[in-house]
């Protein structure tokens, strides 16, 4: 098979979905299919192929995009909804880069996100498979990184609009835990006969010779070391283990506690260690590429979450023979059973994580029986061999469809890419500088988006049209 991995965010990045997609690469390669990647640069300017020859800037997409969603400036019900806007250019500019692919030539796609999920299915040829594995909670991710409002705001109500076309979008839909796929099913509205679970593997001779490797990192002397392993945005709960380890350094001072990672809150965390005088007690490692051995040479593992799904760094933990502090939600009840092969506490609760840790820290017999039995489980749980297996079949599923309903005949002619690049760009041709594409390669995205592609996507604007309107006559 000729499979495409796509996702809209960065390739790489540090979280589970790009480790996902990476191990997901090479087990597919391992078994002989040819697999292609593509997302956002690191940089974010641009659209690439992690580890090929294709790469797409963005500015020039953006550039001639704008004019066809200047209208939304004109909605008053939009005025000051910069992320609306924003999202709607960015996400434009990725199905156009999408198009300029050779889709035709993939057997399947395969995306990694509702925003990618529904952007391919806007631009695939009719012939070729798509399904999607989603990795969290698109709109409830975007509060909690305060791009958008509550419930009743416009943004709320647009990123909802977009996380349902998404889950709706292409044959067969794939979450990592039982609570992520009712959640689709239950509020965004995905089809319970489209929807599975696999959960995420991992490579375990790999990971246990790269956890058995010597660090660079040195144990500290005579102190336990309590190990967070995460991206910092702030639903990760990293403000709640700052406070709470300031309370635990009162009783005692024989722990240090690593923070693993970086992202958003990484200077307000940096801050707040400061103002609770943690020097001495809370290193900031930021991303690391020796994270098995980092977690082989700690005691504890905490991840005390407002909002999480499979967190592979619980996994690893676990096979990592550490007891594993985390909070109950989402997906984690699901890794963890409190007391036998974990702690689970409630979410927010400084208190029950502060005596959590006091625990594991009075009674380190207890910490090695959680964290064996945590192994033992997960070297049941977190088969590789099974994700690929599982996964493999959903494959076969999606083409064998696809192969039985056959497709129609696309249109390609260069006359009709002439007329649909004039009537959806007027201002192609206008301006041969650094911030227009080359003609040619427009004529290769034209010529390659399916019949009926429009940009604003017709359902996007009637639901924000309809949403505005409700929101001037409250």
């Amino acid at each position: 098979m000729k499979i495409l991995l796509a996702t809209y965010w960065t390739l790489p990045h540090v979280g589970g979905l790009s480790a996902y997609v990476f191990q997901l690469k090479h087990e597919l390669e391992k078994a002989n299919h040819q697999v292609d990647l593509f997302g956002h640069h690191p940089c974010f300017h641009s659209y690439y192929a992690p580890g090929g020859t294709y790469r797409i800037e963005k500015q020039p997409l953006r550039h001639s995009v704008e004019p066809l969603v200047a209208s939304l400036h004109e909605w008053s019900g939009l005025a000051g909804e910069h992320w609306v806007r924003e999202t709607e250019l960015e996400r434009y500019s990725y199905e156009l880069a999408a198009a300029s692919l050779p889709l035709a030539s993939y057997d399947l796609i395969h995306a990694q996100d509702v925003l990618s999920a529904y952007a391919f299915s806007r631009v695939r040829p009719a012939h070729v498979g798509l399904l999607s594995t989603v990795h969290g909670c698109f709109t409830k991710e975007m509060h909690f990184y305060g791009h958008i409002g509550n419930s009743a705001s416009l943004s709320w109500q647009y990123s909802e609009q977009l996380e349902r076309l998404g889950a709706a979008a292409g044959d067969l839909i794939i979450a990592p835990t039982e609570w992520l796929k009712q959640y689709l099913i239950q509020e965004c509205g995905a089809c319970e006969t489209r929807a599975v679970r696999i959960p995420y593997g991992i490579d375990l001779a790999g990971f246990f010779g790269e956890m058995n490797r010597a660090s660079e990192m040195p144990k500290p002397a005579g102190k336990k070391v309590i190990a967070c392993v995460a991206r910092l945005p702030r639903f990760k709960g990293h403000l709640d283990l700052l406070h709470t380890l300031a309370a635990l350094k009162e009783e005692r001072s024989d722990w240090l506690c690593w923070i693993i990672g970086d992202g958003p809150m990484e200077e307000e965390l940096r801050a707040t260690a400061r103002q609770l005088d943690l020097k001495d007690h809370v290193l900031f490692l930021g991303p690391r590429g020796d994270v098995p051995s980092l977690l082989n040479l700690a005691d504890i593992f905490v991840l005390p979450s407002w909002q999480d799904n499979l967190p592979f760094a619980v996994m690893e933990a676990q096979l990592a023979g550490k007891p594993v502090v985390v909070s109950d939600v989402g997906g984690i009840p699901e890794m963890v059973e409190n007391g036998e092969n974990g702690i689970l506490i409630r979410k927010g609760d400084r208190q029950e994580l502060l005596a959590a840790l006091k625990g594991l820290l009075e009674k380190p017999d207890w910490g090695e029986q959680l964290g064996q039995k945590a192994k033992k489980w997960g070297m049941a749980q977190w088969s590789m061999e099974g994700m690929i297996r599982e996964t493999l079949q959903m494959y076969r599923a999606v083409i064998g469809k696809k192969t039985k309903e056959g497709s129609p005949m696309s249109e390609s002619s260069s006359v009709k890419s002439s007329k649909r690049m004039n009537s959806l760009f007027p201002s192609w041709r206008k301006e041969r500088d650094d911030n227009r594409l080359d003609p040619q390669v427009w004529r290769q995205i034209m010529n390659a988006l399916p019949p009926g592609y429009t940009i604003p996507d017709p359902y996007i604007m009637k639901r924000l049209h309809e949403f505005a309107a409700k929101k001037g006559s409250l």
